[in-house]
């Protein structure tokens, strides 16, 4: 625990389920504070396939769900994909697993 009169650290924290997932998989976040939110979904090979989220989001939890599709709608095929999330400073990646 943080001393007494210090604030714990607010953390931006993501996650996903189901993983693996078919055909889709919920994204949750909670953000400490309003802010922006860029959510993004990459190949094995640093290729971004999908944007989820680009804009200002609420303080508090929030989620979407991914279809397993690029920015054209096209299904992906099965393997591995990266969540990335940024907002202010912070930075997370995740690993999703679709299998088709």
């Amino acid at each position: 625990a943080p001393p007494a009169g210090v604030a714990p650290r607010a953390v931006f924290t993501s996650s996903a389920a189901p993983n693996p997932f078919n055909p889709r998989i919920r994204i949750a976040w909670e953000m400490p504070r309003a802010g922006r939110l860029v959510l993004e979904v990459y190949d094995v090979r640093g290729r971004r396939v999908r944007t989820l989220v680009d804009g200002e989001v609420a303080a508090g939890p929030g989620a979407i769900m991914w279809d397993g599709a690029d920015t054209e709608g096209r299904p992906l095929a099965s393997g591995v994909y990266f969540r990335v999330a940024r907002t202010g400073s912070e930075r997370q990646v995740g690993k999703m697993t679709l299998v088709r």
